[in-house]
């Protein structure tokens, strides 16, 4: 697992295991990929650095994802003005409306932009290209191959289920959740970029609790 940043990574100093979360964070430059290939953490070298995922975190978001994406949760398709509720749809189906909340399930051809003011969850299957431009919070769980452009206001929490990219220009906080073995890149992000370790970098924000 290889954190590359663009110019000089910080790190914190060695600490015991019982020390809080937020000493296990580390502050880089404004693009990191990272591949994370075990548990363990590789200390940097020039302007490298490394974190690994906890298998906690993927258990969590894949609970919850289940709960999500139920059969009684989603409709049988999306309405010609886009996503009413919740829908599973493919290709140009997949419309979010311009307010309230959104959930979509992808199942191929996915292209799917969150632009309004409601909370958007995608979940969408390899070679998926989304884009939250919106103001409203937009969490999105995306297949190998995908990537992910977070512009908007209203952040972004981004789960990469194999290798994919991130882009996080916009003032909203953006975590990007990386799997072992694979490679995700996080780049353009406005501020700072936070590894967290465990699989977890963040651009514009802290660490997030742990699970």
């Amino acid at each position: 697992m290889r954190l590359h940043a663009r110019s000089d990574v910080v790190r914190p100093a060695d600490t015991p295991s019982s020390a809080s979360p937020s000493a296990s964070c580390a502050r880089s430059a404004r693009r990191a990929s990272w591949r994370h290939r075990s548990a363990r953490v590789i200390r940097p070298r020039r302007a490298r650095a490394s974190f690994a995922a906890r298998s906690s975190t993927d258990q969590h978001r894949a609970g919850r994802d289940s709960a999500r994406f139920s059969a009684a949760a989603l409709a049988s398709g999306c309405s010609s003005s886009g996503c009413e509720g919740a829908c599973a749809c493919r290709g140009t189906e997949c419309q979010c409306p311009s307010s309230g909340d959104c959930l979509v399930d992808c199942i191929g051809d996915c292209d799917l932009t969150c632009n309004g003011s409601g909370s958007c969850d995608f979940r969408c299957v390899d070679g998926c290209d989304t884009a939250c431009t919106g103001s409203g919070a937009c969490v999105v769980t995306v297949g190998p191959l995908s990537s992910v452009a977070c512009p908007g206001s209203g952040g972004c929490d981004v789960l990469c289920e194999g290798d994919c990219a991130v882009d996080c220009p916009g003032s909203g906080e953006c975590i990007v959740r990386c799997p072992a073995g694979a490679v995700c890149t996080l780049d353009r992000c406005s501020g700072d970029v936070v590894e967290c370790g465990d699989g977890v970098a963040v651009c514009n924000g802290a660490c997030p609790p742990a699970r």
